[in-house]
């Protein structure tokens, strides 16, 4: 089991199940959640359910669950909502367009899109 993730943004899970009888969320809902908190620079803590006193356990510093870490420096605003949009599809972008967004943290400009 993983206790503890510092850097969500690092993390490699297969999130390709759709859930149980009794969510449709699966692993995806609860890692969406989990990059919207810490960005906002909350702690959170993703625990089973058939132990509710297990919250109260985990306020007092039991280790249980997985804990995500808050990111150093809170995303604000319009980057903190654009984690909650839902993903869908992909975007194929040139070389300079990935070294500007991912590297430089700058804007994406239609003329760096090769496909959609």
């Amino acid at each position: 089991p993983i206790h503890e993730v510092e850097d969500i943004s690092s993390l490699t899970a297969d999130t390709s199940t759709t859930g149980t009888q009794w969510g449709t969320g699966g692993m995806v809902t609860k890692l969406t959640a989990a990059r919207i908190a810490t960005a906002a620079g909350c702690c959170l803590v993703i625990c089973t359910s058939a132990k509710p006193e297990g919250i109260v356990e985990i306020l007092a510093g039991a280790r249980q669950g997985t804990r995500f870490l808050p990111l150093q420096r809170s995303l604000k605003g319009r980057k903190r909502w654009l984690l909650s949009v839902p993903v869908r599809g992909s975007i194929w972008m040139d070389a300079g367009a990935t070294h500007a967004i991912r590297d430089r943290h700058k804007s994406l400009f239609p003329v760096g899109v090769i496909r959609v």
